[in-house]
């Protein structure tokens, strides 16, 4: 049954109904700060609602008073706290493409005056009144996401949950890729993080931060690479019963690889996306969280250790170059040492054959894109919302490489570096190698070498010396 969910701003108050039974908090219509909206987000109401396929999404009765409440302290938190709810609500299962929000995000976009998000929007009223009208609304977007803007204290609370579980990975020197870019080159080898990637941090950042109901109920993700093992570690060492979907295809050493770190493995469909819908209809018929392999803050703070970790090592870093698939690693890392020197510049490297961040970027909106890369890590049709509000006001360039020109670096790290990187983490070295990366010669650069998780299945009964 599609769920009716009623948003009604008045002054300083929002009045929600949920037309779906067995919702006891909600069961009839309330009027609360519009301040307070933001704790449904703690109290798993938003969860409940989030993982149901059809939402229907009404603005009534808005108003000319909106608009004054923004001009207010108490009235600017209030309503970013509900855009909070209703993008939450987005991410946790509502259709992307849903006409309710798919409308309200074109008329944000069609009014927008400016990007300090001041808009003229069309207000749908009480379906039984007056017809649409413009009113003005400041300071809020309600198909946007609010504003992530992480500190250096937030990235070292973060290290410090999940400290005792994770390894602070070296970062090598390469006197070879030094001397070929004429830069002061380093590798931050994550290949030799638990489970082979940075894709443990952020579960265990975000698990370590799960009210005890949430863990009670247990997580499910989809995924046949790096985020389901992260996910199925970390939940077993917080305790936590981990479901990860995977396409029935993957490959049998992903599955005894994720079914070894304690997850229960649900096989399904061909593709991902079909995994996918697999996960969240498992969230909605078993009460678990849905773990977002990158749309998350919990994990983008996790991730931005790996930045940390870098500017601890090396505080005079001038820059750093990062691989980009959905976006979470590189929101983490840009806000982690910006935080620390607002002048590091952050490039970010895509498969040419992939590139949804820079495709995004470059229309100053979420694009979603014909994915021909063959790279798992990169291969991504529409990146996190966000990321991608990170990206915007973080990261300083994006470039891209051909996955052949990414395969190659990966053949040049494991020969000349001795570091056994998988295609995803190679891209950074390949940026370096092609010349794509412009800097003062002499400048401090990190490449992220962000995992080693590479199928050498095809490489059995082979020989060579």
């Amino acid at each position: 049954m599609p769920i009716l969910l009623e948003a009604c701003f008045r002054s300083s108050c929002v009045t929600m109904k949920s037309a779906t039974p067995g919702i006891a908090s909600m069961s009839s219509v309330s009027r609360t700060p519009l301040n307070t909206v933001g704790a449904w987000l703690e109290s798993g109401f938003i969860q409940s609602l989030g993982g149901t396929r059809q939402i229907e999404i009404e603005i009534l009765d808005v108003g000319r008073v909106a608009g004054a409440a923004g001009r207010d302290r108490a009235g600017r938190r209030g309503l970013n706290a509900a855009r909070q709810c209703l993008y939450q609500l987005r991410l946790g299962g509502a259709d992307h493409q849903h006409p309710a929000l798919g409308r309200l995000r074109g008329e944000l976009q069609g009014h927008a005056k400016s990007a300090a998000c001041q808009h003229k929007v069309p207000v749908w009223r009480n379906r039984w009144s007056q017809p649409p009208e413009i009113v003005d609304l400041c300071l809020i977007d309600f198909y946007h996401p609010p504003m992530v803007n992480l500190t250096i204290q937030d990235f070292e609370a973060a290290r410090a949950r999940i400290a005792e579980h994770i390894k602070w990975t070296p970062l090598l020197t390469s006197r070879q890729l030094s001397e070929m870019t004429g830069y002061d080159a380093r590798l931050k080898a994550e290949c030799f993080q638990r489970i082979g990637a940075y894709k443990i941090r952020g579960p265990l950042n975000k698990f370590a931060q799960m009210p005890e109901e949430q863990k009670r109920r247990g997580v499910v993700c989809a995924s046949a690479g790096n985020h389901a093992q992260g996910v199925a570690l970390a939940a077993k060492i917080h305790g936590i019963r981990a479901v990860v979907c995977m396409a029935a295809n993957a490959t049998p050493a992903k599955i005894a690889a994720t079914r070894s770190y304690g997850a229960e493995v649900v096989l399904h469909g061909s593709i991902f996306d079909e995994a996918n819908e697999k996960a969240k209809e498992l969230a909605q018929s078993e009460g678990l969280t849905f773990v977002h392999p990158f749309d998350d803050e919990q994990l983008v703070a996790g991730q931005g250790t790996l930045g940390l970790e870098v500017v601890r090592d090396w505080p005079d870093l001038d820059a750093i170059v990062v691989p980009i698939g959905g976006g979470g690693l590189i929101s983490g890392v840009s806000m982690a040492v910006k935080s620390h020197n607002p002048k590091i510049k952050v490039i970010g490297v895509e498969s040419s054959d992939g590139p949804a961040m820079q495709a995004s970027v470059k229309a100053g909106a979420l694009q979603t894109i014909e994915c021909n890369t063959i790279i798992d890590g990169l291969r991504v049709r529409t990146v996190g919302t966000l990321n991608f509000s990170v990206v915007q006001r973080y990261v300083d360039d994006i470039v891209t490489l051909s996955d052949k020109e990414i395969f190659e670096a990966m053949l040049w790290t494991w020969e000349r570096c001795k570091l056994v990187c998988e295609g995803a983490a190679a891209a950074p070295v390949g940026a370096l190698m092609q010349g794509l990366i412009k800097l003062p010669p002499g400048s401090k650069v990190a490449a992220v070498i962000s995992g080693g998780n590479v199928n050498l299945d095809q490489l059995r009964g082979l020989r060579w010396n």
